[in-house]
């Protein structure tokens, strides 16, 4: 927790998240309640409903949504205090660096050779 205590200290409270934190796409599109699954056994599981609630309430239902918010808009969230946002900036740090926490990457790296394929065979006319 301390790198995102570090982090913290430098990030601009007019900048989206997405500039600090390089989440790979198929994840933008998930539920903030898959945020619980990044979680670690011992964090408080209060905490963490407060979170995705006070979120959710703001109309944050992505982990692209609140990407693309800003540190001075998610500080105007109620009941999103500096221990929430702590929380979720840890979250969003594992993430980044283990994203098969979320999403199989197998499966995505299948899917994006398929959809290459399948444009390559359009520009041909094999396939409509």
């Amino acid at each position: 927790m301390s790198e995102v205590n570090e982090m913290y200290s430098h990030i601009d409270p007019n900048t989206p998240l997405k500039h600090y934190f390089d989440i790979i796409e198929p994840c933008l599109t998930l539920d903030i309640n898959e945020l619980r699954r990044v979680a670690y056994a011992d964090e408080y599981k209060k905490t963490i409903s407060l979170m995705i609630g006070s979120l959710r309430r703001k109309r944050y239902v992505t982990i692209g949504h609140v990407l693309n918010a800003t540190w001075a808009e998610l500080g105007q969230v109620r009941n999103f205090g500096i221990k929430c946002q702590l929380l979720l900036f840890s979250y969003l740090d594992r993430i980044v660096h283990h994203p098969e926490c979320l999403i199989h990457l197998e499966v995505v790296e299948r899917n994006r050779k398929i959809t290459a394929i399948k444009r390559r065979l359009r520009e041909m006319g094999m396939i409509q």
